[in-house]
């Protein structure tokens, strides 16, 4: 088995050492000045140092902030947002006169005439009610209703009005976004509830008059169709089901060897699914890197986003194993992302003096009589199954 995990692991590791700039096919160095002008970021991200992936994060940013453009160089552009210069991929800025973006506000809340907290109230809000954003900077966001322009808090608006949603497995409703926020009520099987916002890989949700958080996976949307009962498949079928896998977003899983089946991640990172066997048993591997997403420590501006991508791949190994739309696909990404939780907690504890010698951290989880075995290393993550 170790050595099947380190010929595993050595194939995922060397891809993940391959670096390169937003636009790999681009190999001729592309410089061309800009006039000055200002552009607006279209996604949150970070200004980096140089013009390339590996450079230093000097400032994260987030959508709708605007940049005055400096250079341009191939896939990169220079910017300077208020005092601080830097390096963005090229698509993720647009012209200023984008279309205006329109959010609702997700409580009650007041527009003040500056961002900060004693500014004076402009006006009250209902939740519910449709903004323009104007502009953001840092948790604060410039908007207009009719006549009206002032700020807000960021998370005091979402993309849509409340969602009707409902509970994939009983589960407590936290207080606050974090595993020991106080409890605010347990929350059944099937039970429904509204989701008025999503902070990165936790829900903000209405049950019953209460409002509290959520991990995202806990939760589905309500449809007409319901989960129904899966079957765990075989574990010299994974590389078969992985092929076939034809997920609506698309199979994010490509062939990498004859046995083995992997997932990009960011970063630069893999995961991937993996059958081997013997004349005494045979066994289905995940294996999950994720070295380079906490190259720079646990507190790295990079992590929430990146391991929030990470989780939502846990859906797609519960889907392959268990079946689309069954109970058992959502009770295994609950357990997996269960694991990257306490994998983060051990790296900010071992932080920045890791062991040399690491040998893992051996446990077991049941899905209904399905017996799953992993190994929890210091960065990454190997579960396996017969």
């Amino acid at each position: 088995m170790n050595k099947f995990i380190k010929r595993l692991g050595a194939g995922l590791f060397a891809l993940s050492l391959v670096t390169a700039s937003p636009n790999p096919i681009s190999f001729e160095p592309q410089s061309a000045s800009a006039a000055t002008q200002a552009k607006v970021f279209n996604k949150d991200t970070n200004i980096q140092a140089g013009a390339y992936r590996a450079a230093k994060v000097v400032r994260s940013v987030k959508q709708g902030e605007v940049a005055d453009v400096l250079e341009v160089k191939g896939s990169w552009t220079k910017v300077r947002v208020g005092t601080v210069t830097g390096w963005v991929a090229g698509w993720d800025l647009s012209a200023k006169t984008a279309p205006v973006i329109t959010k609702v506000f997700n409580k009650d809340t007041q527009i003040q005439s500056g961002a900060f907290r004693a500014a004076k109230v402009v006006r009250s809000v209902k939740q519910g009610e449709v903004a323009s954003v104007l502009e953001v900077k840092g948790s604060w966001t410039k908007v207009r209703i009719g006549t009206v322009t002032g700020w807000v808090a960021g998370w005091d608006l979402s993309d849509k009005m409340a969602e009707a949603y409902e509970a994939v497995e009983a589960f407590v409703l936290k207080a606050g976004r974090y595993q020991a926020a106080r409890v605010v009520a347990n929350v059944p099987a099937g039970a429904k509830l509204e989701r008025i916002a999503v902070h990165g890989s936790w829900s903000e949700v209405i049950y019953n008059g209460m409002r509290g958080f959520v991990a995202n996976w806990s939760i589905r949307q309500q449809t007409a169709e319901k989960l129904v009962q899966g079957k765990r498949i075989r574990a010299m079928d994974i590389i078969q089901a992985t092929a076939t896998y034809n997920p609506p977003e698309g199979n994010p899983f490509y062939l990498y060897d004859e046995d083995l089946y992997v997932a990009d991640l960011p970063k630069g990172d893999q995961m991937g699914f993996a059958y081997t066997s013997n004349e005494r048993k045979s066994e289905t591997y995940i294996l999950s890197i994720v070295s380079q997403i906490y190259a720079k420590g646990p507190y790295a501006s990079n992590v929430a986003q990146d391991m929030v991508k990470v989780k939502k791949l846990s859906l797609n190994y519960g889907e392959i194993i268990y079946g689309v739309d069954t109970v058992q696909s959502r009770q295994f990404a609950n357990e997996f992302n269960r694991l990257y939780d306490v994998m983060h907690q051990s790296i900010i504890k071992q932080y920045p003096n890791f062991p040399k010698a690491n040998y893992g951290t051996p446990g077991s989880f049941k899905i209904g009589d399905d017996l799953f075995t992993y190994r929890l290393y210091t960065k990454s993550l190997v579960i396996e199954f017969k």
